[in-house]
C-alpha cells in the first residue's frame, strides 16, 4: 500500500506541474482498451459490459487521459463485490462525449460524493485500499482537457462516474 501511496504522490506533483498537454484526436475505445489492458489481473473477477461506438473521438493527451480511465475502472473493481457487472459506456450528447463508469459497489452518501475529489479523502478509513488521491487526480487531469467530471450514487446498488470532455473535430478526407 506504501508503494501504491507514493506512486500516486508522485503522479499527482507531475499533473499539478503540467502546463501543456500533447492534445490528439482518440478514440475514445482506445482508451478504455488500454486501461483495461494494464489491469487484465484485476478485471478477470468481473462481469463486464462495454458499449462505446467506435467513431467517438476526443482532443486527449491520450497519456493522461487513459490514467483517467485506468483509475475509474480501478476504482470501480475495488468498490464493487467480485463477480457483478461494470458497465461502461459512451457517447456524443450535445457536443460532449460522455463516458459513463458504472459499478455494483454500496454507492456514496451524498457528503462523500461533495468530498470524494478532495485530496486524501477515502471513503473508508478503515479499508485497506487507496491513498484517497484517485478521484483528485482524475479531476485536475479531466480539467485540464476542459472537462468534467460528476459521480452519481445509486445508494446502495452502486456508483456512476460521469466524465464529458470536448468530442474532436472530424477531419473532412486527406488533403
Amino acid at each position: 500500500r506504501m508503494s501504491h501511496m507514493v506512486e500516486q504522490l508522485l503522479l499527482l506533483s507531475r499533473v499539478d506541474a503540467l502546463n501543456a498537454l500533447t492534445l490528439a484526436p482518440t478514440r475514445v475505445g482506445d482508451l478504455i482498451e488500454t486501461s483495461i489492458n494494464q489491469l487484465i489481473t484485476i478485471i478477470a473477477d468481473y462481469e463486464w459490459q462495454i458499449n462505446i461506438a467506435d467513431d467517438l473521438m476526443v482532443n486527449v493527451d491520450p497519456f493522461y487521459m487513459a490514467l483517467v480511465c485506468k483509475n475509474l475502472i480501478e476504482n470501480a473493481c475495488k468498490y464493487s463485490p467480485k463477480e457483478s457487472m461494470i458497465c461502461i459506456d459512451a457517447a456524443e450528447v450535445n457536443g460532449q462525449i460522455v463516458l459513463r463508469f458504472s459499478d455494483n459497489g454500496k454507492g456514496m452518501t451524498d457528503t462523500q460524493i461533495q468530498r470524494a475529489k478532495e485530496r486524501f479523502y477515502r471513503v473508508d478509513e478503515n479499508a485497506n485500499q487507496g491513498a484517497g488521491l484517485g478521484l483528485s487526480i482524475c479531476q485536475h487531469i479531466v480539467s485540464l482537457h476542459c472537462g468534467t467530471i460528476h459521480l452519481h450514487s445509486n445508494l446502495p446498488n452502486g456508483l456512476t462516474v460521469v466524465v464529458s470532455l470536448p468530442i474532436a473535430p472530424k477531419t473532412i478526407g486527406r488533403e
